[in-house]
């Protein structure tokens, strides 16, 4: 069982369901006991897997009489999780708040405003709608179909930023170079190998770093396995640093980082 805290927030990982059931039980008894009451309409039960749908039947969850609601999708901490493990919900969820972002600059007349610079509004492009577009982009196991809805969505924006419509047929790399923004790739790339660099700084008892190289045992269902974290990240850090294994503190890690993007 493993539990993550984040201020009011907790989140409990078990590979059973009477496992989850006790540490729901045992955890509740403690919070009374110091006069905390865990909600019961708040608290879901999401289930995880290739089987999930089937194992949800019998993974039901009660607290203190309440049958806890089991969901297909849950978000936390800003991120969608779904019970499929797949990163379609989350790239939508990521869309729909970076337009949102996007519209009330908008409305705030940023992008339309002759008193600001191209290299002002290309501030407030990063720093606010692509700064929730690729929000928590560092743990991503993502693939080129995720990449696609992603890098549509930013060079709409920056078209019109620009005010360059399609059938001014203008390539999207002469758009990236006028505003000197990095593709969604390109930017999700030094995002994951930054964060690589920190996990490989931990000390080896840390969580992530024993998620990051730890091994599932057993037997993988039949059929190609889906791309993994490592897939991406690590084969980008060996093709920039030649070996994984490479040793420097993470000032030069980062400094080697920035020079790929």
């Amino acid at each position: 069982m493993w539990i993550l805290l984040y201020a009011d927030d907790i989140s409990l990982a078990c590979d059973t369901a009477e496992k989850l059931r006790v540490a729901v039980t045992t955890m509740d008894a403690t919070f009374l006991r110091w006069g905390l009451t865990i909600s019961t309409k708040k608290t879901k039960v999401l289930v995880v897997g290739r089987n999930a749908a089937a194992q949800a039947a019998d993974s039901v969850i009660t607290l203190r009489g309440d049958q806890l609601e089991m969901v297909s999708q849950f978000k936390y901490l800003g991120s969608v999780f779904t019970s499929d493990c797949t990163l379609n919900a989350e790239i939508t969820h990521r869309v729909t708040v970076a337009n949102s972002a996007f519209q009330q600059l908008r409305r705030a007349n940023i992008w339309s405003s002759r008193a600001l610079t191209l290299s002002v509004k290309m501030q407030f492009f990063q720093c606010i709608v692509m700064s929730v577009l690729l929000y928590s982009g560092e743990t991503w196991a993502i693939v080129k179909q995720h990449i696609s809805p992603l890098a549509v969505f930013q060079m709409h924006c920056l078209r019109r930023i620009c005010g360059i419509y399609l059938h001014d047929h203008v390539p999207n790399v002469d758009i990236l170079n006028r505003c000197n923004n990095l593709s969604v790739e390109s930017q999700l790339q030094g995002k994951r190998l930054r964060w690589l660099g920190h996990v490989f700084g931990m000390p080896n008892d840390r969580l992530p770093k024993k998620l990051l190289f730890g091994e599932v045992k057993g037997l993988r269902p039949p059929g190609r396995p889906r791309s993994s974290f490592n897939d991406g990240t690590l084969l980008q850090a060996r093709t920039a640093f030649n070996s994984v294994r490479w040793c420097c503190t993470i000032s030069q890690w980062a400094r080697t980082v920035s020079t790929l993007s």
